[in-house]
């Protein structure tokens, strides 16, 4: 199974930037998968705030594949060293937005989360081999 960085990640991308066309959906995917009972507009609150938080970290390693694109195809190895910091960094920051989910949807909720996402997220989600070309590749079904 993917790790819980991995896994929480997808599902604060998921929540993240949505339009506000989108709301009825993700109410209607929070009921189907058992976050009824958790706020739609506190997970929104959580996703905009580590979406806040990682930009910085994100631009960062845009910057440094934009930087090495030819070297990418030569030598990943060399892309994928660059990058590795930034990557601890983002799983870091990961662990600290999971801890602080409860802060926006109370505890309970945050156990509905973390369900969701040990019986939802993480079993239909694989990586991918790393071809050297992104930081982190997954495949949902």
């Amino acid at each position: 199974m993917i790790p819980d960085v991995v896994a929480y990640e997808l599902f604060l991308n998921f929540f993240s930037n949505r339009a506000p066309n989108e709301r009825a959906k993700l109410q209607a995917y929070c009921k189907q998968t058992g976050l009824a009972g958790v706020d739609l507009d506190s997970i929104f609150a959580v996703a905009n705030y580590y979406q806040q938080q990682v930009a910085p970290i994100n631009a960062r390693a845009q910057a440094i594949r934009e930087s090495n694109r030819g070297s990418m195809m030569q030598d990943p190895m060399i892309v994928k060293a660059q990058l590795a910091p930034i990557a601890a960094e983002k799983a870091a920051l990961v662990q600290e937005v999971i801890a602080k989910i409860p802060n926006f949807v109370g505890t309970g909720r945050a156990s509905a989360i973390r369900q969701h996402i040990d019986d939802r997220i993480r079993p239909h989600t694989k990586i991918v081999p790393d071809s050297g070309m992104s930081q982190t590749q997954t495949q949902t079904p």
